[in-house]
């Protein structure tokens, strides 16, 4: 049953209301009507869905030690979102990179000093992108 008949309206808010307003002030009383409504809503819902499970995104932070001092910590330079869909295009994309002195980075077996990757001067690190929330002033 895609419908609940003991749905608690109360529950839904504002929700609720506008939408009862909506459909009273555009006169949408023809349950074909209604029904065309949410489908397009539903479309561009699922639409929506989509785009973003489709292409997950990771952030990827290349870091590089900055001077020769023994307890340099390496430091972020550069990063960059990409989408992908696949862990081993993502590895050889990364192993690909080179650091600053040009360096080229391996996959760790374990995070090494927070790093999943690491080269002779630096090491990159992969996490889920999330992007920024924006506020609206």
């Amino acid at each position: 049953m895609l419908y609940d008949k003991n749905r608690n309206k109360r529950s839904l808010g504002e929700y609720y209301h506008m939408h009862l307003d909506a459909m009273t002030n555009e006169e949408l009383h023809n349950k074909s009507d209604i029904a065309a409504e949410l489908a397009a809503r539903d479309q561009r819902i699922d639409e929506l869905t989509s785009c973003v499970s489709q292409s997950p995104k990771v952030k990827i932070t290349y870091c590089s030690v900055n001077g020769d001092h023994p307890m340099a910590v390496p430091e972020p330079t550069s990063s960059e979102v990409v989408e992908v869909d696949d862990a081993t295009k993502l590895r050889k994309y990364i192993e690909a990179q080179r650091d600053e002195y040009g360096y080229t980075f391996k996959k760790e077996k374990k995070r090494f000093f927070g790093f999943d990757y690491t080269s002779h001067a630096g090491g990159v690190k992969v996490e889920e992108y999330r992007p920024p929330k924006i506020k609206k002033l």
